[in-house]
């Protein structure tokens, strides 16, 4: 069974390695990644952007994340 009860701070790395921290993200320890939901992104003003078959997640113009 996975266990998806743990809330922590997820830190997210840009393309030009400035860092972005995201509170309360919820943590797979058995899977050993954080889950992120886009609408907790929108919550921080982070824009989601879909191009072609891709998704990007921006901040302050730079990509934090894509798909």
């Amino acid at each position: 069974m996975l266990s998806l009860d743990h809330y922590r701070t997820a830190k997210v790395v840009a393309e030009d390695s400035s860092s972005y921290l995201l509170k309360n993200t919820l943590l797979a320890l058995k899977l050993g990644i954080n889950l992120i939901l886009a609408r907790r992104l929108c919550k921080d003003r982070i824009k989601g952007y879909f191009i072609t078959k891709n998704i990007y997640f921006k901040k302050d113009n730079k990509i934090l994340i894509y798909a």
